[in-house]
């Protein structure tokens, strides 16, 4: 179904879960579903509660190289395909009109207080066309906005592009001025394509709100460690 959207009990599937964890089959790649969880009462689901939970299952997979101008998506929207999550609004980050790198959007974080906003990327097809996989780059544009002396985005990966507890940072950016594009180049170590996602994790160091862009965002060929000094150097 749509994003989030939830459906009225008894008018959906029903599976007997024989065990924990347990694998549903047959579903759609990048589609939303939802679950109502149920105890055992003993007389079926009558006179027992739920828990509702809403999740979209995963897409196959990008190929490299994978770049991302934002500019397809119409302004308040998300592209396809990636997470976000946030402690602060539900639809933090989001593509955005305002300034850009190159027209017409960029992503835009916010965040207020201790809280951060996490962009994650589809999962990259790495696999067998670069078995010497050691790095791979990512290549983007970072704009300073709001209260940028005490903003940080920090590049990293997800286990688990559902959780932003899986989150292992690689590279923390601080913005070195205000109102300007400036280009980074970041090594992605130790990827593996099967479970691991980049993510990108916006934070405010001194815990006031703070916004940023990115723009023009482009992960490039995986190259051996021994080759690295030659790649975006």
């Amino acid at each position: 179904g749509g994003a989030g959207q939830d459906f009225t009990p008894g008018t959906g599937d029903t599976v007997h879960l024989t065990s924990s964890p347990y694998t549903f089959d047959g579903l759609d790649e990048a589609t939303w579903y939802a679950f109502h969880i149920y105890p055992d009462c003993g007389n079926g689901s009558d006179g027992c509660s739920y828990v509702t939970t809403i999740a979209q299952t995963l897409h196959p997979g990008v190929d490299i190289p994978y770049c991302e101008s934002f500019d397809l998506y119409s302004s308040g929207n998300y592209p396809n395909n990636w997470r976000r999550h946030t402690s602060y609004n539900d639809d933090r980050p989001y593509i955005y009109s305002g300034p850009n790198h190159s027209s017409d959007n960029a992503m835009y974080f916010q965040v207020d207080g201790d809280g951060y906003a996490m962009a994650v990327m589809p999962r990259l097809n790495v696999g067998p066309t670069c078995p010497l996989v050691d790095s791979l780059y990512a290549n983007f544009w970072l704009y300073s906005d709001y209260n940028w002396d005490n903003a940080a985005l920090i590049v990293g990966i997800v286990t688990d592009a559902n959780s932003p507890l899986s989150f292992i940072p690689i590279d923390t950016l601080r913005p070195t001025a205000y109102a300007t594009w400036e280009h980074h180049t970041v090594a992605i170590r130790n990827f593996s394509s099967t479970d691991t996602y980049v993510a990108y994790k916006f934070v405010s160091t001194n815990n006031n709100y703070a916004s940023i862009r990115i723009d023009d965002l482009c992960m490039e060929k995986c190259v051996a460690r021994s080759e690295e000094r030659r790649v975006g150097k």
